[in-house]
């Protein structure tokens, strides 16, 4: 039944990031693709996977995924809002995700990362999360 729950994780976690984009005041798309064109500043909710820890009469699955944070160069500009904005914005993603449930469970957090991208403009930060389902 875990991996049944992985479409229920995802749009628990989608509502959850939604509402706290709104809360900030912020105008953030939450996406579950890569845009294309790409657009200047997202958010992509991605990485689902679901990893077996069973018991013998039991299904159970840790459920691992990631919530990405990509600011690309503004339109016209050769640069983009910077690596504070990027912890910023993981920062209130972390809060939203931490303090909901996603198919009637906390989320573990396991880490975190804030970096630019190889193209050396994107800025780009991730937090990495699991649950273990029954």
């Amino acid at each position: 039944m875990t991996i049944a729950a992985m479409p229920q994780v995802q749009q628990d976690l989608y509502n959850a990031l939604t509402s706290a984009i709104t809360a900030e005041g912020e105008s953030l798309e939450v996406l579950d693709h890569a845009p294309n064109p790409p657009l200047d500043e997202y958010i992509r909710i991605d990485g689902f996977n679901v990893a077996d820890r069973s018991f013998k009469d039991r299904e159970r699955g840790r459920h691992s995924f990631m919530v990405h944070y990509f600011s690309r160069p503004v339109t016209g500009s050769a640069q983009s809002r910077g690596q504070i904005r990027a912890k910023q914005v993981i920062g209130f993603l972390h809060a939203a995700v931490m303090s909901t449930t996603l198919n009637g469970k906390k989320p573990d957090f396991e880490y975190t990362e804030i970096d630019s991208d190889n193209d050396g403009t994107t800025q780009h930060g991730f937090a990495r999360y699991s649950i273990t389902l029954l």
